[in-house]
């Protein structure tokens, strides 16, 4: 049986092993392990399980790898590394860049969006880059059309750092009780002013393209050639506080990860 702990800041009970991220740890990688994106929206590889990196289709230049590498904080043993290969010179006006993953509604209805008992979240991972500044990340809630924008700030270059992100409670957007997608947490590497040339949504609201991202963000990753983004211990969690990382055995991992994909090696069955 799982032990019971309590966020006392937030004076919310969970389980061990309660994040709504799905292989946070970068353990499972069913596909391979390094992947490669082509500058003209094609892509020939995947990413670690669960994690999908996104751009749109008129990205002209931009090209990368994405790869489950060993270097990681004390503690893991695997994380999720993007490489520049091909920078883009400019950021276009209809471009973004972002890694992301979904998360499906029937497993968020615990915070109790859209009634006056809505509970806040919190974002917490470790993160290491060759490049400094602030960093823009989004919460995009698709059965309302809701989104939240927040960022954060990588403070040394090639360096583990872990990150905290505050994410309030919705009182007004209904997630469905559905296997559909309820909730996309994205981490942004560049984007055009079409999806951050609005106002800054730094609370819930409608999402009008424009407040996709909050528009401090930086760009340099993509403008970078070389440039590498690396996270790991992804952690999101109900409460006003952030936890430390709770690992769980990678059997579990890996039967979350088959609900959305297994693979079957030839002559395995």
């Amino acid at each position: 049986l799982s032990k019971i702990k309590t966020n006392s800041v937030a004076d919310e009970v969970f389980e061990a092993g309660s994040s709504l991220i799905i292989n946070g740890g970068m353990t499972v990688s069913q596909r391979g392990s390094s992947f490669s994106y082509a500058h003209d929206g094609t892509q020939t590889g995947y990413t670690l399980d669960r994690f999908n990196f996104g751009f749109r289709n008129t990205a002209d230049e931009y090209d990368c790898t994405v790869a489950k590498v060993s270097d990681s904080p004390d503690g893991f043993s695997n994380s999720l590394k993007i490489t520049t290969g091909t920078a883009e010179s400019a950021i276009g006006a209809d471009e973004y860049y972002n890694l992301y993953q979904p998360i499906e509604a029937q497993n968020l209805q615990l915070l109790g969006y859209g009634t006056s008992s809505a509970k806040a979240m919190t974002l917490s991972f470790y993160v290491k880059s060759s490049l400094t500044g602030t960093f823009a990340s989004s919460f995009y809630q698709a059965d309302d059309n809701r989104i939240l924008n927040k960022t954060y700030t990588i403070n040394s270059a090639n360096t583990w750092e872990r990150k905290t992100i505050s994410i309030p409670a919705d009182t007004t957007g209904v997630i469905d009780n559905d296997n559909g997608g309820g909730m996309w947490v994205y981490w942004g590497f560049g984007t055009g002013s079409d999806f951050d040339g609005g106002t800054t949504a730094t609370n819930w609201t409608a999402y009008t393209t424009t407040n996709f991202f909050d528009s401090s963000g930086s760009d340099a990753l993509i403008t970078t050639a070389g440039a590498t983004w690396q996270v790991t211990g992804v952690q999101l969690e109900v409460g006003e506080q952030a936890t430390p990382f709770q690992h769980e055995d990678i059997q579990t991992t890996l039967d979350k990860c088959k609900r959305y994909f297994q693979l079957v090696e030839p002559n395995s069955i």
